[in-house]
């Protein structure tokens, strides 16, 4: 999925509020929000950003809910 981004962000130029789930070096799941941007002024990438937010406490509260609703 990541790579997948990556391919189509020089046709996009801008990706937001993408989910992503990464694992720690210890094998734990960490959820992120990220932002992508590139810069390609000739057509090839000479930069890219990616900002990612760290969002698993957010999930885990709303999967909370969630089941306490049940």
């Amino acid at each position: 999925v990541f790579t997948h981004l990556l391919e189509r962000l020089p046709e996009i130029g801008a990706l937001s509020g993408i989910e992503l789930q990464f694992s720690t070096p210890s094998g734990a799941l960490l959820d992120v929000e990220g932002s992508f941007s590139c810069h390609s002024p000739s057509g090839r990438i000479d930069r890219i950003r990616m900002i990612f937010r760290d969002v698993t406490s957010r999930k885990v509260s709303a999967q909370r809910l969630e089941h306490a609703h049940q």
